[in-house]
């Protein structure tokens, strides 16, 4: 006996999930799936539009070498191990590039008004892997004075590179431009992500509903959900009264103590 009835306790603890029925409620209200999607997506669309400032970024990439190559008469053979040197050294080239000196130097340059801890905010560096290659982004608010820090920084950069890291030397691969184009913020991906997350929204809420609802709405839910019979049904008394629903001719008694029929 005792047996018997471990196993019906460890038999109550499985909780089975009808994928049918699940897909089933999600289906019968996917309009709620599609005003969440809206409405989300809708107020991403806003905040992106009206609430977030855009920004633009204008960038170049220099080419980094440690020897010296001036002069038109001389001629430097690179090899392995410059050239892993060099790319073990363009870090601190990078941060060369983006040192209060030369940020400073450089908003001067283009005549911009920022303090350092602004210039610092703006800009950032990118070594490019198993490469001597150094991206510099600036990334600002207009446009026109992204594009001149960025041009002010590969003209000053590169005599702060030969003074401090002695016998290296620093070429432009990719000027400057002026952006056309915002970096950020990204309104068409960001309100297609808020759309994406408000129906995923939508449909958590509808299967958190529909496995929390017990209730039994026909005799067929019945027989599927505890495999019994069903001898007979008791009739909505109100429902035939009001014929709303089918009539199967049963009395009722009103307010006033009257028996009416349906």
């Amino acid at each position: 006996m005792e047996e018997n009835k471990s196993i019906r306790d460890n038999d109550s603890d499985v909780v089975e999930i009808d994928l049918g029925r699940l897909m089933k409620a999600i289906l019968r209200k996917f309009w709620l799936v599609i005003l969440l999607a809206f409405i989300v997506g809708t107020a991403t669309l806003a905040v992106n539009e009206f609430l977030i400032d855009p920004t633009y970024r204008s960038y170049f990439t220099a080419y980094v070498n440690n020897h010296s190559q001036s002069g038109s008469d001389q001629t430097t053979t690179l090899t392995s191990n410059d050239t892993s040197a060099a790319q073990s050294l363009a870090y601190t080239y990078a941060a060369i590039m983006s040192s209060r000196s030369v940020l400073e130097d450089a908003a001067k340059d283009a005549g911009l008004d920022y303090e350092y801890s602004e210039l610092e905010g703006f800009v950032s560096t990118e070594v490019q892997s198993d490469t001597q290659l150094v991206n510099v982004y600036v990334t600002m608010k207009d446009p026109d004075e992204a594009y001149e820090l960025a041009k002010a920084i590969e003209s000053v950069a590169p005599d702060y590179v030969s003074d401090i890291v002695e016998g290296s030397s620093m070429k432009i691969v990719t000027e400057a431009e002026i952006p056309e184009d915002t970096y950020t913020p990204h309104v068409g991906r960001n309100t297609a992500v808020g759309a994406v997350l408000g129906a995923l929204i939508a449909i958590i809420w509808i299967i958190i509903l529909e496995l929390t609802d017990t209730r039994v709405r026909s005799e067929d839910q019945l027989t599927e959900m505890y495999g019994i019979s069903i001898i007979g049904s008791i009739p909505d008394y109100e429902s035939a009264a009001s014929g709303n629903s089918k009539s199967y001719g049963y009395g009722y008694y009103g307010r006033s103590g009257r028996k009416g029929k349906n």
